[in-house]
């Protein structure tokens, strides 16, 4: 899957739903500094990744809407010919009237920041039927379905009514009627609910990195990746290990209950007392990795810029790993930061070549005229605040202008040749003797441009 735009309504300073529009392979974040850019990062981050809301997520003024609801939402393009709930049960988004009107899979998650527990609530938009028999098939249990097939009189031959979708498309044949309308589908509900989870399963990886991250002596990150790593690889491998320490007190509970046997020979009532217990689990974190140059310097006594492209990498590795064949979402928030110029260029570089990788995104915030020069145009999304100090996005020709009047970037045209010439005549210095030599001397062509 592909994402094309995001939704935002009522999210911190994105009062009035905004949508952000997202390229198949770069989009570029530019504004001042808390107009919003960032916002748009973690907004993704609490929908694919789970990220924690609170009571002051909300828009704080209050416009009368109900001003603790937020919504967050995602459009997807690019979509799979079949979702499989479970090995006896597969079904597809269109069949399903699960696509909107520009035939993609938008889904929104809505969140109540009123209440102490913070969980979304899951609904697809989409274009939905209209037919009352229709029109809540989603909502519907398997039993309540086969009553329903009964009722409208679908014609049950060759439907298999332990799956769902079967069922549902059965129905539909025998209502009449084809029409549809945008609807909110709500996939908390009974087979609604055994769908998302499905959907949820093909969405792309979304991975977020900040680049301004503080670089503390605690964050064990920062201190050497590579422990990082280890304690993800123990985590892949847990099922094994939890195979080995329980054959391991398998065996050791055999000698033991042995051990209590031959004892009973000796002393009953002492043995009788006895039983084989394990007092504490064992820990697999005793497994030390580092990275290392040359000269033996560890990754944590680097420069900060050294140190913040080692975790970009980092980040990378680990996000293509947990992608297992699913499409990648990059979200680099200032990259720019602690980066030499030169490093800026590649870093830059990386990232567009990364964008067109083919089944990668990547989201770049930035307020660096340097670094925003290099951008594609087509890429940019300026982000400012109105006079409310409400978010709003522009994009195309208008986003681009008001990212050069913005940050100042100018079309990066690489100086060849420096031309220097006379002024006009009243400013000429007299070249022959006497000419004033603090102004360029006898003979010498004052500097200026023509």
């Amino acid at each position: 899957m592909r994402l094309t735009k995001v939704i935002l309504d009522n999210f911190r300073a994105y009062r009035h739903r905004t949508e952000v529009p997202v390229e198949a392979g770069l989009t570029t974040l530019i504004g001042k500094n808390d107009a919003g850019k960032s916002t748009v990062l973690e907004a993704l981050d609490i929908f694919f990744n789970g990220a924690k809301l609170d009571g002051d997520d909300p828009w704080c003024g209050d416009d009368g809407r109900g001003k603790k609801m937020v919504r967050i939402g995602c459009a997807f393009a690019d979509l799979p010919d079949e979702v499989v709930i479970d090995a006896d049960a597969k079904t597809n988004l269109r069949g399903e009237f699960l696509l909107n009107a520009a035939g993609e899979l938008e889904i929104h998650k809505r969140f109540d920041c009123s209440k102490s527990k913070i969980s979304p609530a899951v609904v697809a938009s989409a274009d939905h039927p209209t037919q009352e028999r229709k029109a809540d098939l989603l909502s519907l249990t398997i039993t309540q379905l086969k009553s329903r097939a009964r009722e409208v009189g679908a014609n049950l031959n060759g439907v298999n009514q332990t799956v769902s979708a079967e069922l549902r498309e059965a129905i539909r044949r025998a209502v009449p009627g084809d029409e549809t309308a945008p609807a909110e589908i709500d996939l908390d509900a009974a087979d609604g609910k055994r769908l998302w989870p499905a959907i949820e399963r093909l969405l792309p990886i979304f991975a977020l990195f900040r680049a301004d991250r503080p670089s503390t002596d605690g964050d064990e990150e920062v201190q050497d990746p590579m422990q990082v790593a280890v304690k993800s690889a123990i985590a892949r491998v847990q099922d094994r290990l939890d195979e080995i320490r329980a054959a391991v007190e398998g065996e050791a509970r055999q000698v033991a209950e042995k051990t209590i046997e031959k004892l009973r020979e000796f002393n009953p009532d002492l043995a009788q007392a006895l039983e084989p217990e394990f007092s504490a689990q064992p820990k697999w974190d005793g497994f030390k990795m580092a990275l290392r140059d040359g000269n033996g310097v560890p990754v944590n006594k680097r420069g900060s810029g050294a140190r913040l492209l080692i975790l970009l990498s980092f980040f990378r590795a680990e996000a293509e790993r947990a992608a297992a064949g699913r499409s990648v979402i990059y979200a680099v928030e200032e990259p720019e930061t602690s980066q030499h110029p030169d490093s800026q260029r590649a870093l830059a570089e990386a990232l567009l070549d990364l964008a067109e990788s083919g089944s990668t995104q990547v989201l770049v915030t930035t307020h660096n005229p340097a670094l925003a020069r290099l951008m594609p145009a087509k890429s940019v999304r300026f982000v400012e605040l109105d006079g409310e100090r409400c978010a709003r996005v522009r994009w195309d020709e208008e986003a681009a202008k008001a990212a050069v009047e913005t940050l100042g970037v100018l079309k990066d045209h690489p100086v060849g040749v420096i031309v220097c010439v006379e002024g006009a005549e009243r400013h000429r210095v007299p070249s022959g003797p006497g000419g004033d030599p603090a102004r360029g001397g006898p003979g010498r062509p004052r500097p200026g441009v023509g």
